[in-house]
């Protein structure tokens, strides 16, 4: 297969605007598909930009503007139950760069912050753009949407997310996400002020912490299956500050600043994806969570989409053939994401089971030391 001029993303998602950015920026003629009426986040509310993902970020000169719409975080503080200060330790900037090594902000920033910047770089964004079915041969790709409209470019990027309808049509033996037994609480507690990250582990049964907002805190807890409630709940504040609000520490307290009749509070069963190496077929690449998804036990999830997008646009200005470049990416990629994964998954376990902190901790060691070296 020969080089490319243009390539089709389908998903406004990050890892899509990511992608479409970087791409655009080292010269492809780029168009992101949104299903969608807008490009905006759909349902988040918080998240927490690792040193990882801020420079990769930075290498397409979006790191500044998350900061400048976010909070820098100086202090990560791990908790016991009882909420007891286990550890305490300064966030740290990898790679050596200029960016901070945690920044926590609204879903809906970052967004427009991706929005932005795809549009500046000169991608064209198209919305109720909802991909159907998609063709490829030696030449390059033709996708149909469900309004009749066709569009061909010679690379099609899937990063359409975790329900993926292109991993369905390329890889029909993962088409389904795969359940896990938990799900997350999110939460947003308007009115404050933070600048640490603090997280308890087995706390209310799983994993409850929080990054800053630059107008709250965004409270987030991983809970079993079992206590979840049911779709279309109006009750889901009181649920929570049932859950956690008698738990010692950072839960309790934050919970006292928390107003159920005017909370924005949610509740995802959570759903994992690891597609086998290749995550391609010709030239169509599957990124983020269309190929790898799991809990966000490490915070990493949305930093491997973003790792996706950047080291995708660098594999394909540096090989004039596909084949060879999509190749060269799953080389970078699969190893570290899978390692990221699997300690994710690992961790979402043990936390849950009795005598699973060693798992716990050998798990944090290797996503620590995967996420030490370059991507």
């Amino acid at each position: 297969m020969g080089a490319i001029a243009s390539v089709l993303v389908a998903g406004g998602g990050i890892a899509g605007l990511v992608s479409a950015r970087a791409l655009a920026l080292a010269g492809f003629h780029v168009t992101v598909m949104e299903r969608r009426h807008e490009i905006t986040d759909e349902g988040g509310i918080g998240i927490g930009i690792q040193s990882n993902a801020m420079h990769a970020l930075g290498g397409i000169g979006l790191a500044d503007r998350c900061v400048e719409n976010g909070v820098v975080v100086g202090k990560v503080s791990i908790h016991a139950p009882d909420g007891r200060t286990v550890s305490e330790q300064p966030t740290s900037r990898q790679y050596g760069g200029r960016w901070p090594g945690f920044t926590g902000i609204r879903r809906s920033a970052l967004h427009a912050v991706l929005v932005a910047g795809a549009r500046e770089a000169g991608v064209t964004l198209l919305t109720d753009a909802q991909l159907v079915s998609m063709e490829q041969g030696p030449a390059g790709v033709r996708v149909e949407l469900a309004d009749g409209r066709n569009l061909a470019a010679d690379l099609l990027v899937g990063a359409d997310g975790i329900n993926s309808t292109l991993r369905a049509q390329l890889f029909p033996t993962h088409a389904a996400p795969q359940p896990i037994a938990e799900g997350v609480w999110r939460a947003f507690i308007p009115g404050v002020h933070r600048e640490d990250v603090r997280i308890m582990y087995g706390g209310g049964g799983g994993t409850i912490g929080y990054p800053p907002m630059h107008d709250g805190i965004y409270i987030y807890v991983v809970d079993t299956n079992d206590r979840a409630p049911d779709h279309g709940d109006p009750h889901l504040a009181d649920r929570l500050v049932a859950l956690i609000g008698g738990i010692p520490g950072f839960p309790g307290e934050l919970m006292r600043h928390f107003s159920p009749d005017a909370a924005e509070v949610n509740y995802r069963r959570l759903q994992a994806v690891a597609l086998p190496d290749p995550w391609y077929v010709g030239r169509t690449i599957l990124i983020g969570d269309a190929a790898h998804a799991g809990p966000p036990t490490l915070a990493q999830g949305a930093a491997m989409g973003i790792e996706d997008g950047i080291v995708l646009a660098e594999c394909l200005s540096a090989n004039n053939d596909v084949e060879a470049a999509l190749c060269l990416f799953m080389q970078r990629r699969y190893t570290r994401v899978r390692t990221i994964m699997d300690a994710s998954m690992t961790i979402s376990e043990a936390q849950m089971s009795e005598g699973g902190r060693p798992r716990m901790i050998e798990a944090q060691r290797a996503a620590a030391a995967a996420l030490a070296l370059p991507y």
